[in-house]
């Protein structure tokens, strides 16, 4: 990092697939390879990173649509329109509102996230509660 800034925190992002909900454990992987795949945009570092997951795990993937946004990914899944690989961390804002049937992927895929803070700079009590208690 250039001298200004420093990484504050750090943590490993796993991702894992949803398909619609309701589906049964042992039927959870094979519909998982049958159902239209929601793909993030390949224009995107994480996007690129979990193409080559796919393909290094020989998983044939061709997405019906690529959108960049986990949110909308969750939103589709849960109405029946298709499966998707999402962070775990997404899922926490939904609860039981979007409801999704999750299937854990070994090996997981991962990306590591950081926040980068400029260096030697006063950070309001709240932002540094919000990170530290929320984000991490």
């Amino acid at each position: 990092l250039p001298g200004g800034l420093e990484k504050t925190h750090e943590f490993r992002d796993r991702f894992v697939g949803i398909l619609p909900p309701g589906i049964p454990d042992a039927a959870r992987e094979a519909r998982f390879h049958e159902e239209p795949l929601i793909g993030l945009a390949p224009d995107s570092e994480t996007g690129r990173k979990l193409d080559q997951w796919h393909s290094d795990h020989g998983q044939k993937i061709n997405p019906s649509m690529q959108i960049d946004s986990f949110d909308l990914m969750i939103n589709l899944v849960s109405l029946g329109f298709g499966v998707a690989v999402v962070p775990i961390r997404a899922l926490a804002i939904y609860g039981r509102r979007k409801p999704v049937t999750r299937l854990e992927f070994d090996p997981a895929f991962e990306r590591q996230l950081i926040v980068v803070a400029r260096r030697d700079r006063y950070r309001p009590d709240h932002l540094r509660d919000f990170i530290d208690q929320i984000l991490f």
